[in-house]
C-alpha cells in the first residue's frame, strides 16, 4: 500500500493536508514563527466605526479612527471552531525582537462570531486598548492576528503583560496555530491634529 505522505497546501496560510491513497484524512494546522512584517494571510477584516481595515492595509490612518473597538469578520471561519483573537504594536520602543505591546487579547472566539462580526463569546484577557503611539517614535504599525485554537483549553485567568509581551511564546504555549489571518493598519503621534480633528472624526 502507498504511505501516508502530508503536504502543505498554502505555506502563507499554514494549513497542510494529510492524504492517504488520495484521499483526504486530516487537516493539519501549525503554528509559524511570527515577524514583524504582514503575512500576507486570508484577510482579518476589522471596522471601526469610520474605517475599515482588511489584510496587508499599509495606508496612514489618523489614530483618532480607531479609539473605540472594532467589528472583526473573518469570512473562512469555521463555526465549528475557536479563535484567539490578538492585537499588538510591533513599533512600541524598548522591546526586544519578537516582543511587541499587547493592545486586545480575546480568547475562546467561536468561528460564528467571526462570520457575523458580532462578538459574544470567548473571554476577554486583555481588554481594548486604542493606539497610543509616543512622539518621535515615527510611523507605528497595529497588527491583528487570528489563531486557531486546538482544543488545550484557554486560561480565561491567565496574568498576561501587556508590555514586553511574546506572542509567539504566548501562542506556543497555548497550542495555537496558524496565524491564519491577520490585518494592520499604520498611525503615528499627532499631538497638533488631535483637538482639531476629534469633532469631525468622533
Amino acid at each position: 500500500m502507498l504511505a501516508a505522505t502530508a503536504r502543505l497546501v498554502m505555506r502563507t496560510a499554514v494549513v497542510g493536508t494529510i492524504v492517504t491513497l488520495g484521499s483526504v484524512v486530516a487537516t493539519l494546522c501549525i503554528l509559524q514563527p511570527l515577524t514583524y512584517e504582514c503575512l500576507h494571510l486570508p484577510p482579518l477584516i476589522v471596522k471601526y466605526d469610520k474605517v475599515a481595515v482588511s489584510g496587508c492595509d499599509s495606508r496612514l490612518y489618523h489614530k483618532l479612527l480607531f479609539t473605540n473597538q472594532g467589528a472583526v469578520f473573518y469570512h473562512l471561519a469555521d463555526p465549528k471552531k475557536t479563535y484567539t483573537l490578538v492585537m499588538v504594536d510591533p513599533d512600541v520602543p524598548l522591546h526586544g525582537d519578537g516582543y511587541f505591546f499587547l493592545h486586545w487579547l480575546h480568547v475562546g472566539l467561536q468561528g460564528s462570531d467571526l462570520l457575523s462580526g458580532v462578538i459574544t463569546t470567548g473571554y476577554i484577557i486583555s481588554g481594548y486598548v486604542p493606539p497610543m503611539p509616543p512622539p518621535f517614535t515615527g510611523v507605528h504599525r497595529y497588527m491583528f492576528y487570528l489563531f486557531e485554537e486546538t482544543g488545550k483549553g484557554v486560561d480565561r485567568h491567565a496574568n498576561i503583560k501587556r508590555f514586553q509581551f511574546n506572542l509567539y511564546k504566548h501562542a506556543k504555549q497555548r497550542g495555537l496555530c496558524g496565524p491564519v489571518a491577520q490585518a494592520m493598519f499604520n498611525t503615528q503621534f499627532s499631538l497638533f491634529t488631535d483637538a482639531f480633528l476629534k469633532n469631525i472624526l468622533l
